[in-house]
């Protein structure tokens, strides 16, 4: 069934729903009708007695002698319900003639009953008989009147009725199964819809949007599709993007060593000698290296980013180590360190490059002095690591962390690009302060909650 059509499944299921309802009543009719039935007619049959009664107003040999009981009983034999006046001693005085053996089983009903009325039911050759002896006084005699109605009336109700229900539920059921198909086509039509407009942007054909106006189930997915389609638009221009500024950037140190070395075999030295233009050689070859093991990185934490693993560590001895680490590249800057101690959760070795990279930027500019500050804040752990250089230009902080940003000195690099994205990593925050002939680089990071 699950490789048919969605709407052939739901029209299907609704079909089978109201098949199984339907066979359902249909076997459940039959003994609800004669339950009921068996009940309506005892009262039918003691509502006719009490109609009979109403009349017996003479005496019983006074009917029998003038005709009056055979002529009052004609009478009250309507609707199926018969009546016959037995005598207390067995004798049949009015009514129609009963076969001897039911005569018999008659009297020995009422030789045995005790109360005034009740009702009994008897199998009698192949039917069944429904009957109700009621014992009255009349002048001064005591009769039982004996009222009876045969299975085969009760058959005829039951079938009659159950034929015209099963009829009903039959039409019923085959015209409902319209409306069904249409509300699995409706139901189903947005699905539909979904289906193709994912299969488009499977075929990267994701350049117009798709708007849903529903508030349901239907509605959030499609919703969740539509930023999917925003995600992987905005996925693709950086990609191209990305792909644009690495060929860039990635040829010039390419079209350097080659230029050189072809000339090195000419038996040409740009630099002069061999040993010149050869060290020439090597610092592209270095910076080239440098640009793919930031490329490298980048695809790494993008990989890290469904992978994360994570631990508690101290931030600040991390800190304190590179900063260690590095303030020997620079010993022309006086290097200024203040670290409170932190316990943050996170990937120790991201957060070694993150601050390397930081680090790394801030001996880039500074002129005289780099200082770091690590502390607590807000709740949150606050890292300030700045430097005394030129400020950034608002304009330009907005695009500072993007990857291949041009910097004031015109160089591209991904370095701030990689700690924006180990900072995204960890649900942290990280922004550009220009202070008082200073410029900082604040993280604020989510303590660990007790």
């Amino acid at each position: 069934m699950k490789n048919y059509p969605l709407a052939v499944q739901i029209w299907l299921i609704f079909a089978s729903i109201t098949l199984g309802v339907t066979l359902l009543l249909a076997l459940l009719f039959p003994w609800a009708l004669r339950s009921f039935f068996t009940k309506e007619i005892y009262a039918q049959i003691e509502a006719s007695q009490d109609v009979f009664l109403a009349y017996a107003t003479s005496s019983v040999d006074g009917w029998e002698d003038k005709g009056l009981l055979k002529r009052e009983l004609e009478r009250q034999n309507v609707r199926a319900v018969t009546h016959v006046i037995f005598r207390e001693n067995g004798k049949v005085i009015g009514g129609k003639a009963l076969p001897e053996s039911l005569v018999k089983m008659l009297n020995e009903d009422i030789g045995e009953q005790l109360a005034d009325v009740q009702q009994y039911v008897r199998p009698v050759e192949d039917e069944s008989i429904y009957y109700v002896i009621r014992r009255e006084t009349l002048a001064g005699k005591t009769i039982y009147l004996v009222s009876y109605v045969w299975n085969s009336y009760l058959n005829g109700l039951v079938s009659t009725l159950l034929w015209r229900l099963i009829l009903i539920m039959a039409a019923v059921l085959l015209i409902s199964w319209l409306p069904c198909l249409w509300l699995a086509r409706y139901l189903t039509r947005p699905l539909v819809e979904m289906e193709q407009r994912v299969k488009r942007i499977a075929d990267r054909d994701w350049s117009e949007p798709f708007v849903l106006e529903r508030a349901d189930e239907i509605g959030r997915l499609a919703g969740s599709i539509e930023r999917m389609r925003e995600r992987l638009v905005s996925q693709n221009e950086k990609q191209q993007s990305f792909l644009q500024q690495v060929s860039h950037e990635l040829k010039t140190p390419v079209m350097v060593i080659r230029s050189y070395a072809q000339s090195i075999l000419d038996g040409i030295f740009p630099k002069g000698d061999i040993p010149g233009s050869v060290r020439v050689i090597d610092e592209e070859a270095e910076r080239l290296e440098e640009r793919i093991r930031g490329l490298l990185y980048i695809t790494k934490l993008e990989y890290l980013e469904q992978q994360s693993s994570r631990k508690l560590f101290r931030l600040d001895e991390l800190v304190v180590e590179v900063w260690d680490r590095l303030k020997w590249k620079r010993t022309d800057v006086d290097w200024s360190c203040s670290a409170e101690a932190v316990t943050i959760s996170g990937d120790p070795e991201q957060w070694k490059v993150a601050v390397e990279n930081l680090l790394d930027n801030q001996m880039r500019y500074a002129q005289k002095k780099i200082t770091l500050a690590l502390g607590q804040k807000n709740g949150n752990a606050e890292l300030r690591i700045g430097n005394d250089g030129p400020p950034i230009p608002e304009e330009k902080t907005e695009h500072l962390f993007n990857r291949f940003s041009k910097g004031e000195k015109g160089e591209f690099g991904l370095g701030l690009a990689i700690v924006k994205q180990i900072v995204q990593l960890h649900h942290a925050r990280i922004q550009v302060e220009n202070g008082a002939g200073e410029v900082f680089f604040v993280i604020s990071i989510p303590l660990m909650k007790r």
